[in-house]
């Protein structure tokens, strides 16, 4: 590294075209201030780059790097700051982390985030139009990696649903069937599950779903019109027990969306929920 040169982790992309310089989230660079606090010098790749603005780096101080990516990765207004690509070096930041801080007691906080961000970002880019590749190799490696972990409960039943996800389900109700099945059948496998309540929600939607699409259908349908009332009496019954949770954010919603299906407003086909 270069004489006068610091070590720092940048933690937002930088891109300079003039120069042809280009970093990502998580890079490792060597920089010096060269205008007071506005313009650095930075080393990257091998080449020094002079009089670099809209810099965003920390140092490489292994005390206190690992504390401020924390930081900035669990900051609301981070994340949502850009859009897509504020995700995705959010992504590349916790990604990064972990390797640059492979034993540092929060490398399995920086696993369990960069699931989180990929999903984000692959669900903005694709909308999961490409089956999740990257949010599933994600998920897998953090729970073979860490199958006790604190996270495992939520990237589990991530994982879940990215199994089983739909892109459209074109007024067909089979796909939101055998989703309420497999979300069932995982939840009573997980009795204790962490995220229980997230998971109760998902299937009482995908129950409101299959009877919006298959009420007074054809016997012939995916579900019977018989079939459909005991969907939509089971999401009632799901939405009733969680409105009496000690959780007030559970029961609001609980509360939210008993009054959508008692009033006939939609969700699937026309949506006009609240």
């Amino acid at each position: 590294m270069p004489s006068g040169m610091h070590r720092g982790i940048l933690i937002a992309r930088l891109q300079v075209t003039r120069d042809s310089l280009r970093g990502t989230a998580g890079d490792v660079i060597g920089f010096r201030q060269s205008d007071g606090d506005t313009r650095m010098d930075v080393e990257l790749g091998g080449q020094v780059y002079r009089d670099v603005w809209d810099l965003r780096l920390i140092p490489f101080d292994s005390s206190f790097a690992p504390h401020y990516v924390y930081s900035v990765l669990t900051a609301s207004e981070e994340l949502f700051r850009g859009g897509a690509p504020d995700v995705q070096d959010r992504a590349d930041l916790a990604s990064r982390a972990r390797a640059l801080f492979a034993y540092h007691p929060y490398r399995e906080h920086f696993a369990g985030l960069a699931c989180r961000f990929i999903h984000r970002w692959e669900l903005m880019e694709s909308d999961g139009k490409t089956g999740w590749d990257r949010s599933r190799a994600c998920t897998g490696a953090y729970l073979r990696d860490f199958p006790a972990g604190r996270y495992r409960d939520e990237l589990e039943w991530l994982e879940v649903q990215l199994r089983h996800a739909v892109y459209e389900y074109e007024g067909n109700a089979a796909p939101a069937i055998e989703q309420v099945r497999a979300y069932s059948d995982y939840l009573d496998q997980h009795p204790r599950h962490g995220q229980r309540a997230e998971i109760e929600f998902a299937i009482a939607r995908l129950c409101y779903l299959v009877y919006e699409m298959t009420d007074g259908e054809p016997q012939d349908s995916a579900a019977t019109a018989v079939d459909a009332k005991s969907y939509r009496a089971r999401a009632e019954s799901i939405y009733t027990r969680l409105s009496t949770s000690d959780d007030p954010g559970i029961a609001s919603r609980a509360v939210v969306q008993l009054f959508n299906l008692r009033t006939g407003r939609r969700i699937y086909g026309g949506s006009n929920a609240w």
